[in-house]
């Protein structure tokens, strides 16, 4: 990388595309291959990917019946990412590769949000900050659930769709990407705050609320909108289990109850040398590069932010760090502060790298702390 980031705009695709499939090598070569050392059977699907897996190939259940005992039931995971790899798999006539289907689109679903994020970066700040972002993200250790059978890729792209699409003035296309967004993780429903945060940078408060500016009624016609795949699915579950909430009640099979946030945290950080300890530390970074994109004055992320790392650590210290570093204003954030030092870009994306591998290689081995 120089000391300059020049990019010919008819070829920033082409370097983002390259950028890509490196990143993407150092997860699918170099885990998977080193894997073999420490496992007999290594296996790209674990957790998650399990109860993903049977709902793609059996719908949700009418009782409960996972765990050991028996009170966990897949009404936890919401229906857009499973059922969309249900259709494709049923159209292409491979349901029993629905897994490989999930990995083609989820890796396809990362390589156009990263495009979608360099846009994003390039229209707010510059094509300097936009590639460092899009670099520190492709390589970040836990952009490994970017490519695996989760939900992560689909909720990035809809979310910096929303963000897109805002800022843009495409109100409806935004409103579009949050029925998805909601239909594909509970916090998705969130959105409607930093959609709210954009609108009110454009248009002014007043403006706004008074329903003098033209895009007022389509600002909140899209706020209305967005939360609706929630909504669909509040209503489906009604209508198979006889409970609106069940993907709620059902949380507490994962032992995830809603209490204090600080208490959790500070209760994983006294516990020195666990993985609670070390997702408490997690999350301190987090909150750090959080509170720095609010000095930086971009509130519309701040919001999207904070709301995305204290709603999960509400219930629990588990896979907190997942949730925290498979949010692009992150990246965002990182980028502000070092985009000026090319060398400790490099230097950042080299231990990046050398953490993505050793995360490829725990995640195929099963190990427990990869949930």
């Amino acid at each position: 990388m120089s000391n300059q980031v020049n990019i010919n705009k008819s070829r920033y695709p082409i370097d983002i595309f390259i950028f890509f499939i490196i990143s993407r090598i150092v997860f699918l070569v170099f885990g998977p291959l080193q894997s073999f050392f420490y496992t007999n059977k290594p296996s790209l699907c674990h957790y998650d990917c399990l109860w993903y897996s049977d709902l793609i190939m059996n719908g949700y259940q009418l009782i409960p019946s996972g765990h050991g005992n028996g009170d966990a039931a897949n009404w936890a995971y919401f229906p857009v990412f499973p059922k969309t790899i249900s259709i494709i798999s049923q159209l292409l006539s491979i349901p029993s590769y629905h897994l490989f289907v999930a990995f083609v689109l989820n890796n396809i679903a990362f390589l156009f949000g990263i495009y979608v994020l360099f846009l994003y970066v390039r229209k707010e700040h510059n094509e300097k900050i936009a590639m460092t972002t899009i670099i520190l993200m492709l390589f970040s250790p836990y952009s490994l659930y970017f490519s695996i059978p989760y939900t992560e890729s689909f909720f990035f792209l809809f979310t910096i769709l929303v963000f897109f699409f805002a800022i843009s003035g495409k109100w409806l296309h935004a409103a579009l990407m949050g029925v998805l967004l909601s239909g594909t993780k509970i916090i998705g429903v969130m959105i409607v705050f930093p959609m709210l945060i954009i609108a009110i940078k454009q248009f002014g408060f007043k403006n706004l609320i008074s329903f003098k500016h033209e895009y007022s009624y389509k600002v909140f016609l899209s706020l209305l909108i967005a939360p609706l795949g929630l909504f669909f699915y509040m209503f489906f579950l009604d209508y198979k289990v006889g409970d609106a909430f069940a993907f709620k009640h059902v949380q507490i099979a994962w032992g995830r109850e809603v209490s204090n946030p600080l208490n959790i945290f500070y209760n994983g950080l006294i516990q020195v040398g666990t993985y609670h300890f070390y997702m408490s530390l997690a999350t301190i970074l987090g909150l750090v590069l959080t509170l720095y994109i609010l000095y930086k004055n971009k509130y519309a992320e701040f919001s999207f932010l904070i709301i995305s790392i204290l709603i999960p650590l509400s219930t629990s210290l588990d896979s907190i760090a997942r949730y925290i570093f498979a949010l692009f204003p992150i990246y965002i954030s990182i980028s502000l502060i070092i985009y000026k030092y090319t060398l400790l870009i490099k230097l950042l994306v080299i231990c990046f790298s050398t953490g993505l591998s050793y995360m490829s290689i725990w995640w195929v081995s099963g190990r427990i702390f990869m949930i």
